[in-house]
């Protein structure tokens, strides 16, 4: 019974610590003890049923049904239906179990530990342990089901936190280094037959080479480790959210409209705020595909963010602004007031539940801040990288010649978009009650037609609109931006600092993407002031050639150093690390091996001065390194039987004086002649007898193999 409860508590506790990566994929620390009760729980309820005499695929559904059901019971009070399944009502009930990977996915790393983000995590860890307690607990032996349901549970939480949650691979050094001492020192899986024995000295070296190569896996640099998260679909935008590019013209010409107040944080507030940025054009106008996540949530963008960033830090106050568009400044990592989704690529903040006036949110994140000598000596990266950026299906012949002539003296990146705004500003009329629209022919209405036929007048969206499409035609990135001017909008600052967003200060403008240096906004409508390059950083930029201009395909600037991710920082790192991880893992397996080889003499040396009982100690120690242990009923001629014959015989004399010491020290016999000293002669001649019979490597690995101690 004691062997039958250590082995239920070895799997258990593998189990428990397979589970710690997925626990660590949540913000609370709680969460590591209630996954660890999801995992111990279960063997309890084998165990009872099985004592109860309930068969055992009995309780398999009885645990399934109990797991799926308390699962369901918090989903559906959390959550409720999910309306994607409501067309199936076979389906409808599941819905909220259904949707609870997806939703658990697509939640912040890491995740809130509320019931329906929680809830899969604990569902899997039940099932996983109670597989595995159907094996276990009404077996004498655990065989490999507690190493399967370990790999699942550290799979699955190396997958959801993306191999951040064991980095250097200490937890799985250690949870190999508890399924090596299971294995060796707990039962076996039957009780050996005669002359036979389970060698552990493959599943011992097996565990060795998997705890060294998991420590110098966990060691040794990452590049672009495996998301499951950018494999999940992603939330559509909702239906009510309209294009905001028009809603500009209505709120500049209603001036006095208090949209937002916003309240700086930590930071000063930025310049801008964007609304909308609108990435995708198809020759009529500007959209965005949104690829929408929740806050928080890691994910890569289409374009990286520049070297040298800034902190934002600030709260938004809702007033008369409708819709689903939420102010952002840059990429946002942390929101508190509402529940948001964020467009990965562009930052753009969407309210699923639309605006209400007096909604109060605090937003904080990070901007693109670059100086202008980094942005003066930026390339722009491949087209590959920027397609999205770069489209311009059926451009007209007269907008690419435009560029192309506007452009023809620069001599770099920034002086082509510095020159592409100047042109479109020069000699032209901002009236916000001018014809909309940002569709080829409009912009070649605004650019080339005379004022008496509605050219060269237009909006907002007509200048950025232009800048935007000729920017793109000479192979600049470029992105149209909905947003509010917050530096125009300071005459109606507030006491600490904030300002009152009123429809006037309500605008467009384009960025364009320079490499290593980020998205920089450029202003191309008269009477806005341009914010080339965006509010910098304080610190000074490392020192670094100047990049020498280049065309469309240009690299990213040469001041920007590795990432520690990249190629290059492989290339420089990963030699020396893999030398010392190795040579630590080395090491690590030395240790245990000398720590195997000290416990060995320390128990030789016992059994030697333990006379005859000792020596004969030390032939069943010798016997079951060979693979020949003696079995339970066996006795002293049916063990020595299997000798070789030039030691089988003083083997049995030593069999009888070891039993005569134990039981009649005083007996005449046998067990009256002989000295420990030569008793102990007796057990080194079998001992070399046996380990004669051994392959070579069987005979170096006898001196620390550790399977003395289940004899």
């Amino acid at each position: 019974m004691r062997q039958r409860v250590a082995l239920v508590a070895w799997s258990a506790l593998v189990l428990a610590l397979a589970a710690v990566p997925v626990a660590d994929s949540y913000r609370s620390p709680w969460t590591v003890a209630l996954l660890a009760l999801a995992a111990l729980v279960p063997f309890g309820l084998v165990a009872l049923g099985l004592a109860l005499g309930v068969r055992r695929w009995a309780v398999a559904v009885a645990g399934v049904a109990l797991g799926g059901a308390g699962a369901m019971v918090v989903l559906d009070s959390a959550v409720g239906p999910v309306p994607s399944w409501r067309t199936s009502p076979a389906l409808e009930a599941l819905g909220p179990l259904l949707d609870a990977v997806p939703r658990l996915l697509t939640a912040p790393r890491p995740a809130p530990t509320t019931p329906d983000l929680l809830a899969p995590a604990l569902l899997l860890v039940w099932l996983v342990a109670l597989v595995v307690a159907l094996v276990v607990v009404p077996s004498r032996a655990a065989r490999a089901a507690p190493l399967v349901g370990a790999a699942v549970l550290y799979a699955a939480g190396a997958l959801l936190s993306a191999g951040r949650a064991d980095r250097h691979g200490v937890l799985a050094v250690v949870l190999v280094l508890v399924v090596a001492a299971g294995w060796t020192l707990l039962p076996g899986r039957d009780a050996p037959a005669h002359g036979q024995g389970r060698s552990v000295a493959l599943p011992l070296a097996a565990t060795t080479v998997a705890a060294a190569f998991a420590l110098v896996a966990g060691a040794l640099p990452a590049t672009e480790p495996f998301e499951p998260r950018a494999h999940v679909p992603p939330p559509q935008l909702p239906a009510d959210a309209s294009n905001p590019v028009p809603e500009v013209a209505a709120w500049n010409l209603d001036p006095d409209r208090a949209l937002l107040a916003v309240h700086p944080g930590a930071q000063p507030l930025p310049e801008r705020l964007a609304l909308a940025t609108l990435a995708d054009f198809d020759g009529a106008a500007w959209t965005l595909d949104a690829r929408l996540r929740a806050v928080g949530v890691v994910d890569t963008p289409l374009l990286a963010d520049g070297a040298r960033r800034a902190g934002s830090d600030l709260t938004v106050v809702l007033e008369q602004l409708h819709g689903v568009w939420l102010p952002s400044a840059g990429t946002t990592t942390a929101v508190d007031g509402a529940e948001v989704l964020m467009d990965v690529d562009t930052g753009s903040l969407v309210l699923p539940g639309g605006a209400a006036p007096g909604l109060t949110i605090h937003l904080t994140g990070e901007r693109d801040a670059p100086t202008e000598e980094e942005v003066a000596r930026a390339g722009v990266p491949p087209a590959a990288e920027a397609g999205r950026y770069l489209e311009l299906p059926r451009l007209p012949e007269e907008l690419r010649a435009e560029a192309a002539a506007i452009t023809a003296g620069a001599g770099s990146r920034l002086e082509q978009a510095l020159a592409i705004e100047a042109a479109v500003r020069a000699g032209r009329t901002h009236d916000l009650a001018a014809q909309s629209g940002s569709s080829y022919g409009r912009l070649m209405e605004f650019l080339f037609l005379p004022p008496e036929e509605a050219g060269q007048v237009g909006t907002a969206e007509q200048f950025s609109g232009a800048f935007a499409v000729l920017a793109r035609s000479v192979g600049l990135p470029t992105r149209l931006v909905v947003g509010l001017d917050l530096a125009r909008a300071a005459e109606d600052g507030t006491a600490d600092g904030g300002v009152t967003v009123r429809g006037r200060h309500a605008t467009i403008w384009a960025e364009v993407y320079f490499a290593g240096a980020g998205w920089v906004p450029f202003a191309p409508t008269p009477d806005e002031s341009t914010t080339t390059p965006p509010q910098a950083v304080e610190e000074e930029p490392e020192e670094a050639g100047a990049e020498e201009p280049t065309g469309a395909a240009s690299s990213p600037p040469e001041q920007r150093t590795a990432a520690p991710g990249s190629e290059e920082s492989a290339a420089s790192t990963g030699a020396p690390v893999a030398l010392v991880v190795t040579g630590v893992a080395g090491g690590a397996v030395l240790l245990v091996l000398l720590a195997l080889l000290g416990l060995r003499l320390v128990r030789r040396r016992r059994w030697q001065r333990a006379g005859a009982p000792g020596a004969w100690a030390q032939v069943l120690d010798a016997l079951t390194l060979a693979g020949r242990p003696a079995g339970p009923g066996d006795t002293a001629p049916d063990v020595v039987a299997t000798l070789d014959p030039s030691v089988r015989e003083e083997a049995l004399l030593l069999a009888a004086r070891a039993e005569a010491a134990a039981f009649a020290p005083v007996a005449d016999g046998p067990a009256g002649r002989g000295t420990s000293a030569e008793d102990w002669r007796t057990a080194r001649a079998v001992e070399r007898s046996l380990r004669r019979t051994q392959h070579r490597p069987s005979r170096l690995w006898w001196w620390f193999t550790p399977r003395v101690w289940r004899r």
